[in-house]
């Protein structure tokens, strides 16, 4: 079991938010040797990015940024490849009501940034896309945190900031990749894709 399909499980049944995004014991024991290496590497970046929100030091607050960002780079490969229809069903999942099109245009957004991100470069990317262009400036940055929020209470992004008198530096790791490349996507890709991914955790289990 591969560290992607692992945390589509986490994402899709609301267990790696409540670890605290990291990936149990108990669960890397079953892995393979090369699959346990990369999961370990993932706990520890995660770790990073957690332990960011309490320094104070600007300085060094950047610096483990940066340690993070350089490990995400390196397993970026290995987060789960996510369709639309993923993103949607995984949100679904955590009985999260929401209007799915701005939760996916957000997720395009980001999966578009290699490395971290910010509210200001996704609004930036969203704002004339159709499901918000209809929002007043008033509305969008309100709108927007809640989806952020959706995002992260999902496991799909994890937040970080500086903790000075008021959280600062405010950033956005994402921990999937998104299939964007429309011109090569057919109708019922992320059927196949998801099939793929079903029988091959069956044969893992099996």
């Amino acid at each position: 079991m591969r560290l992607g399909d692992v945390l589509i499980d986490g994402m899709e049944n609301g267990w790696l938010v409540r670890n605290g995004y990291m990936i149990p014991e108990r669960i890397m024991k079953d892995m393979d040797e090369e699959s346990r290496d990369v999961a370990s590497r993932y706990n520890e970046m995660i770790s990073i990015i957690v332990s960011c929100r309490k320094f104070r030091n600007r300085e060094y607050y950047w610096q483990k940024v940066l340690e993070a960002t350089e490990i995400w780079l390196e397993i970026e490969h290995e987060l789960p490849l996510l369709f639309p229809e993923s993103v949607a069903r995984i949100l679904e999942r955590n009985r999260f009501m929401v209007r799915y099109d701005r939760c996916i245009d957000a997720a395009l957004a980001a999966s578009r940034y290699r490395r971290y991100f910010t509210f200001t470069e996704i609004l930036r990317d969203v704002r004339f896309g159709r499901s918000f262009s209809a929002l007043g400036d008033s509305s969008v940055n309100k709108v927007l945190s809640r989806v952020l929020g959706y995002l992260e209470d999902s496991g799909l992004t994890v937040k970080t900031w500086r903790n000075s008198r008021a959280r600062v530096d405010v950033l956005y790791f994402r921990l999937f990749r998104m299939q964007t490349d429309e011109k090569n996507n057919c109708r019922h890709c992320w059927v196949l894709h998801e099939l793929k991914r079903v029988l091959e955790k069956a044969d893992w289990v099996w």
